[in-house]
């Protein structure tokens, strides 16, 4: 029997307990027990701050959901069957960015400016698998932490069963759901790339060519009130190769010269303090938190609504065996046809009570993904140099990509980065 919970159940180790992400995973866990019939889950919550986790578990019990803040991280961990980890440590990262403006050495995406948040994490994470090969070696874990591909492929090199999920594939769904005003499960999409660079291969809205329907309506969706000025970038792209990016938001290489400016976003802030405002009431009246139908996912009084029905399908997939396809970062084996088999590819993924298999998807044109294969491969460098930290490895992995700056800036951001994460690393083994 599993520490404080009954045998048979499925855990849920929610390591950052207190995120604001936690709400929209809670809904999802709840929708799919109405959709699709209940299961046994409980879910323990672990944050420094244990106030936030508790409040946490006080919406469980809105959404008749079995959860615990516990006091220890070790708590939470024993038995668990599933580690959610949304732990970004930011002020690590605006401290090594701090660092790196000091010698103008910043990277912009698509190159290795994730360097910055993988040795802001990275040793907590790798501390945090000792953890789980000590109280849950059978467990896997998810990160939802930036870049998540990257600390999925060196938790795996740790010996962690470990994928990444973002939340872009399902904010793309939500968006266009809401532009064409169809049902998100009617929006079927195939997509092959790496974190936040992917591509829709091909998109079906209510059975009918998604990208014939795009072509033909997208003048009339972008007058709508409620575009969105993140989604601007994506359409340009879209007109320009006749694909969609799998993330409706990150854009490079690619630039504009029109993008929105700050009057477009004016309607589209206070998201944070509108959750935190549903949350607080969801708390007083003992509702769940629901959204009116047919809206914008950047609308949502919860984070990332589409993810958090995700992670409902993925516990109740591993939980029952009943198979759910999911999108996930997950070692490609082929699964993108023409990119590295040991990279971490974004693809639709089986999840099916332990098993979890990136689905086939072809090749990706090498006209359109030539960068995005490259980026595997770079993001693949950095997780063995995560590992294995040696300043060889750091110059190959900027070298995947040279023309993002001047040579010498990429010598003097290696000598920088290679410093800090050398005291971070020392840090940790004492």
């Amino acid at each position: 029997m599993k520490s404080g919970y009954q045998s048979g159940e499925f855990k849920v180790a929610y390591i950052g307990g207190g995120s604001m992400f936690v709400p929209s995973i809670l809904n999802g866990i709840a929708d799919c027990m109405k959709k699709k019939g209940a299961f046994d889950v409980c879910v323990s919550l672990y944050d420094i701050q244990k106030e936030k986790a508790e409040r946490m578990c006080r919406y469980a019990d809105v959404v008749s959901i079995k959860a615990k803040a516990t006091s220890t991280r070790e708590e939470s961990l024993e038995g668990a069957d599933l580690i959610i980890v949304s732990v970004a440590l930011y002020n690590r990262l605006k401290d090594i960015e701090q660092a790196l403006s000091v010698v103008n050495a910043h990277l912009p995406e698509p190159g290795p400016g994730n360097i910055a948040e993988a040795i802001a994490v990275a040793p907590f994470y790798f501390e945090l698998a000792e953890d789980m090969k000590r109280y849950c070696p059978n467990a896997t874990l998810v990160s939802v932490v930036n870049p998540t591909d990257v600390i999925a492929l060196s938790m795996r090199k740790k010996g962690i069963k470990a994928v990444g999920m973002c939340v872009e594939v399902e904010g793309l769904r939500g968006a266009l759901a809401y532009y064409f005003r169809a049902p998100e499960e009617s929006i079927e999409m195939t997509y092959a790339g790496v974190n936040h660079d992917g591509w829709t291969l091909k998109l079906m809205i209510d059975g009918k060519d998604g990208y014939e329907l795009l072509e033909k309506r997208l003048p009339e969706i972008e007058k709508d009130p409620y575009f969105h000025p993140g989604n601007y970038g994506v359409m340009r792209i879209f007109e320009l190769t006749g694909y969609l990016r799998s993330s409706a938001y990150h854009t490079p290489p690619f630039s504009f010269d029109s993008a929105p400016g700050g009057d477009a976003w004016k309607r589209w802030g206070g998201k944070r303090e509108n959750q935190e405002q549903a949350l607080e009431e969801a708390l007083l009246t003992g509702k769940p938190i629901t959204d009116p139908p047919m809206i914008h996912p950047e609308r949502s009084l919860v984070n990332y609504p589409g993810t958090g029905y995700d992670f409902g399908r993925v516990i109740r997939a591993m939980a029952t065996g009943e198979g759910e396809i999911v999108p996930m970062q997950m070692i490609n084996n082929g699964a993108v046809g023409n990119f590295a088999k040991d990279v971490c590819v974004e693809v639709p993924t089986l999840v099916k009570g332990n098993e979890l298999i990136p689905q086939q998807v072809g090749e990706l044109p090498e006209w359109l993904g030539g960068i995005t294969r490259l980026l595997g491969i770079q993001r693949r460098i950095i997780a063995d140099y995560l590992i294995n930290p040696s300043l060889e490895l750091l110059k190959q992995s900027l070298s995947v990509l040279p023309i993002l700056a001047p040579t010498e800036r990429h010598l003097r951001f290696a000598e920088v980065v290679h410093r800090i994460y050398m005291r971070s690393v020392k840090q940790s083994n004492q």
